[in-house]
């Protein structure tokens, strides 16, 4: 059993927090996972640290990742999760250059597809990455959704200027600037990201 393993096994939690290089103000409990330059916002021994040591120390990696391979340190603690959780609060991922936040999102939306899991990944407070679920959004002002790939099913109502009772195509800018008045519902079969500004 690995240290994660027997970590995450001590927590009866539907929550996971992920900690990435700008999460400045991250507000998180356990069970939490510090991505590599992540670390830096570790209090005292909470949690597990993971990655390659690039953007920390190899010193500082609980899990320490090989410096050369194939994916990033967030896709290689998604693929060493042994469980599911209903929620990611994945803090500190957004900020930096565009490719890897796109990628961090990608990321999510991967283990999502690939296990389809009933989930929401929480990018901060800009995106959400909703997979096979129900989620009710507290949201003032314009936001947009994009559909990744097929769904079997999109609602979003509530308070909300455009409700959508129809499936959109993958990448089509039919869900773009929409405006919430308070509380949207949502529903979805299959893969969407929610843009809040």
């Amino acid at each position: 059993m690995t240290s994660l393993e027997s970590y995450l096994k001590g927590f009866k939690s539907d929550n996971l927090y992920l900690i990435g290089p700008f999460a400045q103000n991250a507000k998180y409990q356990e069970p939490v996972l510090f991505i590599d330059a992540g670390v830096k916002y570790r209090k005292k021994a909470m949690g597990i640290s993971i990655g390659d040591g690039d953007s920390s120390s190899p010193q500082q990696m609980d899990i320490l990742l090989p410096e050369r391979k194939n994916e990033s340190d967030l896709e290689a603690a998604f693929r060493l999760l042994p469980q599911f959780y209903k929620h990611y609060f994945m803090q500190g991922f957004l900020g930096g250059r565009r490719d890897q936040e796109w990628l961090s999102i990608f990321s999510g939306f991967e283990y999502f597809q690939q296990h389809q899991i009933s989930a929401c990944a929480h990018f901060d407070s800009e995106v959400l990455l909703l997979s096979n679920a129900k989620h009710c959004m507290e949201h003032q002002g314009v936001f947009s959704i994009l559909c990744l790939g097929k769904q079997d099913h999109l609602r979003v109502h509530g308070e909300v200027e455009y409700a959508i009772y129809n499936n959109l195509k993958s990448f089509s800018s039919h869900g773009l600037s929409n405006i919430a008045y308070g509380k949207v519902n949502i529903e979805v079969q299959g893969q969407i990201l929610i843009f809040r500004n």
